[in-house]
C-alpha cells in the first residue's frame, strides 16, 4: 500500500467515523418535532426520515470505499464515489430544504406562542380592569344594601316603607347580577368559575323571585305566575348563587322581549340517581319569539336576537346562564316560535336537604340567646360609611364593637385590649389588610385571633391568598348580613335568638287553638280560594290571598304566609278545607 492509499484510508475512514456519529446523534432532533404545530411536524418528519436514510447510505458507501483501497478494487471504488457524489447533492439540497422548514416551523410555532400569551395577557388585565371596577361598584352598594337591611329591621315602619325598602334591596341585588354577569364571563374565559355548595332554601328563593318581579309584571301590564309541581323540594344543596342568576336573567329576558301577554316560571322535579333530584325551570313568555336560525346564537357572548327592539342589558346573560347550567351537571335551551313567544328550559342536579333546618337557619337574627357569649369584634375599614354599616350591623344584635380606620390603629387596638374576632378591610392606605394579617400572625398575643376579610374584591387569587396568608374567612361586599352572622358564629361560638324562636315563644300557650283560628276568622270564599291555588302551585295568587287573610286577621296571615313560603301545600290545603267545611 503506497503513500496516497495510507491517506485515503486515513481520510475516508476518518469520514465514516464522523457520519457514524451524526447518525447516533440524529435520533433527538426527530423527538424535538412534536413541540411543532402538527400540520408542520408531519412535513418536517417525512424530510428527517429521508435525511437519516441518506446519512445511513453515506455511511455505507464510505465503508466499500475503504474496502476497495484496501483491496485495490478501484472499478467497484469509483462507482460507489460517482454514487456517492450524486447523492451527495441530493444530501445538501435535503439539508437546506430541511432547515429552512425547521426554521419556519420554528418560527411558526414562536409566534403561536407569542399570540397566546398576548391573549392570556388580555384576559388577565381585563379581569384585572373589571374586578377594579366592581371594587367602586360593590362600595357604595355596600352602604346602600346594608343600610337597607339595617332599616328592615326597624318595627316601625308602615307597609308602604316595607315595600319601598324591598325594592331597594332588589334593584340594589339586580344591579349586582348585572355586574356579575359581566364578572362572570371574564371568569370561564380564564377557567377560573368554580362550584360553591351550600344548603339553598328554594323555597324563599323562588318566593323572593316571585315578589321581585311582580312590580315589573304590574308595570308592563303582565300577567306573572309562578307554578310549583307537587313533590318539588323545599331545600337542597347546590350553588345558590349561581341557580338564582341564571333564573333571573331569564326571567329578566322574559319580561324584556313581553309587550302583552304572560311570563310563567313552571317548576318541577324528578328522580335522577339515587337520592338525587333533576331540578327543571321552564320560563316561558308570549313576547317576540326567537327565528329559528338564531336559537343557538343567542348563547354567545354579547348577542341578543337582531329582531328584538330593546337593546338593554349587557347581552351576557345567557352565555353566562348556560355556562352555569352545564357547570351544575345541566344545561339550557330554547324552544320558540317567532312571533309568539319562547320557552327556556333551566335543568340542574341537586340533593334534597332538611327543609326545616335550612329554614332554621335562615330566620332573621334579633339578638344573643340569654346564655350566649358576648363576641368582642374589631371592624378595620378605612371607608366610614362601611366601617359604621358594620359596627350598626353588629350592636343591633347585642356583639360589643370596636372600631379602626386603618392598619395601624387596628394593631393599636389589639395591642391595647382583647377580641374574639377581627373583620378587616383588604384595600386600605398605608398598611393594607395583608399585612395586617401577617402582623397578627406573627404576634404569639394575636396569632389565635380569628381573622375575617371584608372585601369589595371580585378577584378570587386575592381571596385565596388573604385565606393561605392567615384569613379565617372571606366575605364580598355587599354584605349579607346571613353570611355575615353566620360566620361570626362558626368563629366565636355565639348563639343567636331568631325571628322563628320569638314566634314559637309567642304561639307556645296557645298551639292547641292555633289550628282552629282559620276557621274562627277566615271566610268561606277566601279559603275556598286559597285552597284552589295552592292546589294548581299559582305563588302569585297564593300570595294575593294570604295577604287577604292577612287583612282580616295578623296572625292567620302569618301563619298561612309560613306555610306557602316553605311550599307546605298539603298542610296549607288541609286547613283551609277545614276552614270551609266549619
Amino acid at each position: 500500500m503506497n503513500w496516497d492509499d495510507v491517506v485515503s484510508v486515513t481520510a475516508i475512514t476518518a469520514g465514516a467515523v464522523v457520519m457514524a456519529a451524526s447518525v447516533v446523534r440524529f435520533s433527538p432532533i426527530l423527538d424535538t418535532i412534536q413541540f411543532i404545530q402538527a400540520k408542520e411536524r408531519r412535513v418536517l418528519e417525512r424530510f428527517l426520515k429521508i435525511h437519516r436514510a441518506l446519512m445511513g447510505f453515506f455511511l455505507l458507501g464510505y465503508l466499500v470505499v475503504l474496502l476497495g483501497v484496501v483491496f485495490d478494487a478501484p472499478l467497484l471504488s469509483n462507482l460507489l464515489i460517482g454514487a456517492i457524489f450524486f447523492f451527495g447533492a441530493l444530501f445538501v439540497y435535503i439539508t437546506v430544504t430541511l432547515q429552512r422548514r425547521m426554521l419556519r416551523g420554528v418560527l411558526n410555532q414562536a409566534a403561536a406562542n407569542l399570540k397566546r400569551q398576548q391573549a392570556e395577557e388580555r384576559t388577565e388585565a381585563k379581569s384585572r380592569f373589571l374586578a377594579h371596577m366592581s371594587h367602586e361598584i360593590r362600595t357604595p352598594m355596600n352602604a346602600i344594601l346594608g343600610y337597607a337591611q339595617l332599616l328592615q329591621r326597624e318595627t316601625g315602619l308602615s307597609p308602604r316603607q316595607q315595600e319601598h325598602l324591598e325594592t331597594i334591596s332588589r334593584s340594589g341585588q339586580h344591579l349586582l347580577f348585572l355586574i356579575n354577569d359581566v364578572l362572570d364571563m371574564a371568569k370561564i374565559e380564564a377557567g377560573q368559575i368554580t362550584l360553591s355548595e351550600e344548603q339553598v332554601n328554594l323555597s324563599e328563593m323562588i318566593v323572593d323571585l316571585e315578589r321581585m318581579f311582580h312590580l315589573r309584571a304590574a308595570a308592563k301590564g303582565l300577567a306573572f305566575r309562578v307554578v310549583v309541581e307537587e313533590g318539588f323540594p323545599a331545600a337542597v344543596k347546590t350553588d345558590a348563587g349561581k341557580v338564582r342568576q341564571v333564573l333571573i336573567n331569564l326571567l329578566s329576558n322574559a319580561f324584556k322581549f313581553t309587550s302583552e301577554g304572560e311570563v310563567t316560571l313552571a317548576l318541577n322535579a324528578s328522580v335522577a340517581d339515587g337520592d338525587t333530584r333533576r331540578i327543571v325551570a321552564l320560563v316561558t313568555d308570549t313576547g317576540t319569539g326567537i327565528e329559528s336560525d338564531q336559537l343557538e346564537t343567542v348563547f354567545g357572548a354579547f348577542k341578543q336576537a337582531s329582531q328584538t327592539t330593546t337593546k338593554t342589558g349587557t347581552g351576557l346573560g345567557l352565555a353566562v346562564s348556560r355556562r352555569f347550567a352545564k357547570l351544575l351537571d345541566g344545561d339550557l335551551t330554547v324552544t320558540s316560535n317567532f312571533g309568539q313567544g319562547s320557552e327556556f328550559r333551566f335543568e340542574f342536579t341537586a340533593k334534597p336537604s332538611d327543609a326545616a333546618k335550612v329554614v332554621e337557619a335562615e330566620a332573621p337574627v334579633v339578638g344573643l340567646m340569654p346564655n350566649s357569649k358576648v363576641a368582642k369584634v374589631l371592624v378595620v375599614d378605612d371607608q366610614a360609611d362601611n366601617r359604621n354599616l358594620l359596627c350598626a350591623m353588629l350592636r343591633t344584635i347585642g356583639l360589643t364593637v370596636r372600631a379602626a380606620s386603618s392598619g395601624e390603629d387596628a394593631l393599636d387596638a389589639l395591642g391595647a385590649e382583647a377580641f374574639d374576632l377581627m373583620l378587616l378591610d383588604l384595600r386600605m392606605p398605608g398598611m393594607d389588610g395583608f399585612e395586617v394579617v401577617d402582623r397578627v400572625r406573627n404576634d404569639e398575643a394575636t396569632a389565635r385571633l380569628p381573622i375575617v376579610i371584608v372585601s369589595a374584591s371580585a378577584l378570587e387569587d386575592e381571596q385565596r391568598v388573604a385565606v393561605a396568608r392567615g384569613a379565617d374567612g372571606f366575605l364580598s361586599k355587599p354584605v349579607n348580613e346571613g353570611a355575615l352572622f353566620a360566620m361570626i358564629q362558626r368563629l366565636t361560638g355565639v348563639q343567636y335568638r331568631r325571628a322563628s324562636h320569638q314566634m314559637e315563644t309567642t304561639s307556645s300557650d296557645g298551639d292547641a287553638s292555633e289550628r282552629g283560628l282559620v276557621r274562627a276568622v277566615l271566610p268561606a270564599e277566601l279559603a275556598t280560594a286559597l285552597s284552589a291555588a295552592a292546589r294548581r302551585g299559582d305563588i302569585a295568587a297564593i300570595d294575593k290571598h294570604v295577604a287577604q287573610a292577612a287583612e282580616h286577621d295578623q296572625a292567620t296571615g302569618q301563619r298561612l304566609k309560613e306555610l306557602a313560603d316553605s311550599f307546605d301545600y298539603e298542610a296549607l290545603v288541609r286547613e283551609l278545607e277545614s276552614a270551609v267545611q266549619s
